[in-house]
C-alpha cells in the first residue's frame, strides 16, 4: 500500500463519515485521478480481477436511484468483480476502495458506502456490467453541502454509526484468546485502533483480530456458523485490513499481508482471512 496523505491515517479513520448530501457538481478530474490511483490491479492483495467504473450522473441516459439515501451526488465509483470469484472480490473492494474513501477524507470530499441501497437496473447499465460480473458497491464521492438532513439522522442513528465496539471486544491475544488491552498491544495499538473506527454494514464490526508479538490474525465473526456464501463482511473485512495497515503505515512498522491460516483455536464460526506480519530487521 501507498498511499500520499497529507494527514495521519488515525485521523482521517476518526473524521472519515458517511456522508449523504452534496453540492450538485461533479468531481472534478484531477481529483477523480488521484482518488482512483488504488483503484488498480496491482494494488490488489488477493488475487481477485477487480474494476471500478466512475459514472458521472450528467453522462448517463438512465436515472441513477438511490431510494432517497444519497442527494445531489454527481460523481459514483461502481464497484465490479467476477462472479467466479465473488469471496476474492468482495475483500479486494473493500481493501482498496477505502483507500480511495482515506484519500476522499484527506482532499475534503465526502463518500458513503452503499451495498444495496441504490437502483440496481440503472447502475448495471451505466458501469456496463456483463452477466459474468458482479456489481458489489456503489460509491458516491463528491463535495459535502454542509447540511445533514433529517434522514441522515435516522440512518446514523438505526445503524449504530457513532458506537464502535470496546477494544477489548475486537482484539484477542493469540497465545490463549484472552482479551487484548490498547496496553497491552504495544507497537499494533495505533494501527488496530484505526481498525476499531473502519466503517462497516450497519455498523456490524465483523471482524476479530488475534494478536502475536510478531503478527495480527484477521478472522470474520461469521455469527452462529461460517459463510457459506460471500457476502458484504468481506467487504468489511477488506476495509478493516486496509485501515490496518494504513495505520500500521503511519506507526512506523514494516510488514506483509499472508494467506495461510495459522490454526489457532478461535470459536467455530471464525473464518481465518489473512494475516500482517511484521518484517524481521
Amino acid at each position: 500500500m501507498r498511499l500520499d496523505l497529507q494527514h495521519d491515517a488515525s485521523e482521517l479513520a476518526m473524521k472519515r463519515h458517511s456522508v449523504r448530501t452534496y453540492l450538485p457538481r461533479m468531481v472534478e478530474e484531477r481529483e477523480l485521478a488521484i482518488c482512483m490511483a488504488p483503484l488498480t490491479d496491482e494494488t490488489g492483495i488477493f488475487g481477485a480481477k477487480t474494476r471500478y467504473a466512475a459514472v458521472q450522473v450528467d453522462q448517463t441516459p438512465s436515472k441513477l436511484g438511490t431510494y432517497g439515501m444519497i442527494r445531489d451526488a454527481k460523481t459514483f465509483l461502481a464497484a465490479v468483480v467476477s462472479k467466479k470469484e465473488l469471496r476474492a472480490g468482495y475483500l479486494q473492494v473493500g481493501y482498496q476502495l477505502e483507500q480511495t474513501v482515506l484519500i476522499a477524507t484527506d482532499n475534503g470530499m465526502g463518500t458513503c458506502w452503499l451495498g444495496g441501497t441504490f437502483d440496481k437496473t440503472a447502475f448495471f447499465q451505466a458501469a456496463g456490467v456483463d452477466e459474468e460480473e458482479q456489481l458489489v458497491i456503489v460509491l458516491p464521492i463528491g463535495y459535502p453541502s454542509g447540511k445533514t438532513r433529517l434522514l441522515e439522522h435516522i440512518v446514523r442513528g438505526t445503524a449504530g454509526s457513532a458506537n464502535r465496539r470496546p477494544f477489548e471486544k475486537l482484539f484477542f491475544q493469540a497465545a490463549n484468546g484472552e482479551p487484548l488491552s490498547e496496553k497491552m498491544a504495544g507497537a499494533l495499538a495505533l494501527p488496530l485502533s484505526c481498525v476499531r473506527l473502519a466503517p462497516s454494514a450497519i455498523n456490524k464490526q465483523p471482524w476479530r483480530v488475534f494478536v502475536s508479538p510478531t503478527a495480527a490474525y484477521f478472522y470474520l465473526d461469521g455469527g452462529k456458523e461460517k459463510p457459506t456464501i460471500p457476502d458484504i463482511r468481506y467487504v468489511d473485512l477488506g476495509i478493516a485490513m486496509c485501515h490496518f495497515e494504513a495505520g500500521a503505515i503511519q506507526a512506523g512498522l514494516q510488514g506483509s499481508w499472508v494467506f495461510e491460516d495459522p490454526e489457532l483455536s478461535v470459536p467455530m464460526a471464525y473464518e481465518f482471512i489473512g494475516a500482517w506480519i511484521i518484517n524481521k530487521n
